[in-house]
């Protein structure tokens, strides 16, 4: 059962092709980590950005009851945030909030604008039901009734277990 050759002459034979190939094993991981550190750069930078995008996004000051107006102005300064830090969390979060301010002081069609906009940009957020449920409440203060109603059907139909399913349902 034998080979003929000792167990470990695969071994030396590997140092002798690393011996011979030396120059170019070096270039390939010296290449190797150059691609490993740029991609790492990228990952943090990545990250940093979406801690500043929520930073941003928590240095607004909003309405903490719910029987407070949003502050004059906070509606144009979460948008900006959303416009600064796209494809961020902070981002699709900062849409559905300057929506709902909008709604809040009365301007529903920014807020439709604002709904709209997260569906379109960041229709993979779990804020997806909330913004269609917001389009419709939009439409329907903005008397677009038939809209409104195609709209609060399609929340009704495509999100049966959220929690303003009940209002959906009252609303049409």
């Amino acid at each position: 059962m034998e080979s003929g050759s000792p167990p470990s002459a695969g071994f030396y034979d590997f140092l002798g092709w690393l011996e011979t190939n030396k120059k170019r094993v070096a270039i390939g991981a010296a290449t190797v980590f150059i691609v490993a550190l740029i991609a790492g750069f990228f990952v943090w930078r990545s990250g940093q950005r979406e801690i500043e995008a929520e930073q941003a996004l928590s240095s607004v000051k909003v309405a903490v009851s719910p029987g407070d107006l949003p502050a004059p102005g906070s509606g144009e300064a979460i948008a900006k945030i959303a416009e600064e830090y796209p494809k961020s969390a902070a981002g699709a979060k900062a849409l559905l909030r300057s929506g709902t301010i909008y709604f809040d002081q009365g301007d529903f069609a920014k807020a439709q604008a604002q709904f709209e906009k997260l569906l379109r940009d960041y229709g993979d957020t779990p804020w997806v039901p909330t913004a269609v449920f917001g389009i419709a409440a939009s439409l329907d203060a903005q008397s677009k009734a038939t809209d409104a109603i195609t709209r609060y059907n399609d929340f009704i139909r495509n999100y049966p277990g959220d929690a303003a399913i009940d209002q959906a349902r009252l609303t049409r």
